[in-house]
């Protein structure tokens, strides 16, 4: 695509959105972001279905979920897309994954002491089996690949790290962090919700043993359906896996007694998923893609490199990170005042997050320069 037709395709996504034309700018793709008119006309279009004429309409529901695992497949650089499976949340899976696999008394978990309580909560249950959680990173977020390497001991099991950090920003190189797992048998699960859709993953790259991530922030989609891929070396390692109707490769030998489960995260597809989260989740991964997964990701940056620019002046800006280390999410921290300052945002027109004492910021592609001004100088204005 030439520059001229990707602004063209960017415009075409703007006036999709209803956002834009109130002058509402939308800066919180980081908690949850707003759907298209394609991607609620695709979710309409499933209720209505049900409602007036077929409400099983199973083979267009798995039409969806294979184009969907080949695109997120490609985006992500995965070379079986027969590894992604579709889940609920992030939390959950996790929370699937830990419970599947074998723990002993002294086994190590390395997580961010910053991280989000999805890719946390789940591995403190471990503790009853005298599993030990190691913290990494430091009080901004950052978790490098040389303290990795330093707290990996004989007795780690798993690091647990998300591809960008929710609060900061922090991107980690998990080239490198891969890398150091792997020389220590390791195994590395990553948590893409904060990336997939702002940042590239290249799986070729990185081999981890499992990705999980969700629909609704940066891939524009529905609440309730994510993704997760588990490779060869991670599904080996979970000893007890999942049971149920779906997850196998005979779901209509209904009286069988044992069924070849499927392979990756699939297993994880124990039943029944919800078949309008699965249209929203398909229609607004064929929108991005018609803009081109790489375009989307080179504007978002940009635009949160410009915001970044504006408000360096307000030395609130949280992280020192280099710029390889950037995404698109950015926090400044003004303590008590941070709900004053949201508030006043707010009435501007200007969303954004109010997180422990930092404003939030997590601008996306479609947005324009003139709109990134704007809220750089409402939020110098009122602060």
């Amino acid at each position: 695509m030439t520059d001229k037709s990707i602004e063209t395709s960017i415009k075409a996504f703007r006036e999709d959105l209803v956002f834009p034309a109130q002058g509402r700018i939308y800066l919180n793709h980081a908690a949850i972001s707003p759907i298209s008119n394609y991607v609620k006309k695709a979710m309409d279009s499933d209720i209505q279905t049900r409602f007036e004429s077929d409400p099983e309409n199973l083979e267009a529901l798995l039409f969806k979920m294979e184009q969907s695992r080949k695109i997120l497949a490609r985006w992500m650089n995965i070379t079986d897309f027969n590894r992604i499976g579709f889940v609920y949340n992030v939390s959950t899976t996790i929370n699937q994954i830990v419970q599947s696999m074998e723990w002993h008394s002294g086994d190590e978990i390395l997580v961010n002491s910053k991280e989000f309580p999805s890719n946390r909560r789940p591995y403190e249950t471990l503790k009853t089996l005298g599993v030990q959680i190691l913290e990494l990173g430091n009080s901004e977020g950052a978790v490098r690949a040389e303290e990795v390497e330093q707290l990996i001991t004989p007795k780690t099991k798993l690091v647990a790290i998300s591809a960008v950090q929710f609060l900061g920003g922090f991107k980690a190189n998990l080239t490198a962090i891969a890398e150091i797992c792997r020389k220590h048998q390791v195994l590395l699960l990553v948590d893409t919700i904060q990336a997939l859709g702002q940042i590239s993953f290249n799986q070729e790259e990185i081999h981890a043993d499992f990705i999980v991530g969700g629909s609704h922030k940066w891939l524009m989609g529905p609440t309730g359906i994510g993704y997760c891929f588990i490779s060869e070396n991670g599904e080996s390692a979970m000893k007890v896996k999942p049971q149920g109707w779906l997850n196998n490769d005979t779901p209509w030998n209904l009286f069988a007694s044992e069924a070849t489960l499927l392979k990756g995260g699939r297993i994880l597809e124990v039943g029944g998923i919800s078949s309008i989260n699965v249209s929203g989740l398909y229609a607004t991964l064929r929108q991005f893609d018609a803009i081109g997964i790489d375009h989307i990701q080179v504007y978002a940056y940009q635009n949160a490199g410009n915001l970044r620019a504006r408000l360096a002046k307000t030395g609130a800006v949280f992280g020192d990170f280099k710029l390889e280390e950037r995404s698109s999410i950015m926090s400044l921290y003004f303590g008590k005042r941070a709900e004053d300052i949201h508030k006043k945002l707010k009435e501007n027109q200007i969303d954004t997050a109010v997180r422990e004492g930092f404003i939030r910021l997590s601008p996306h592609f479609y947005l324009n320069d003139a709109e990134i001004h704007k809220a750089a100088d409402v939020l110098l204005s009122v602060i």
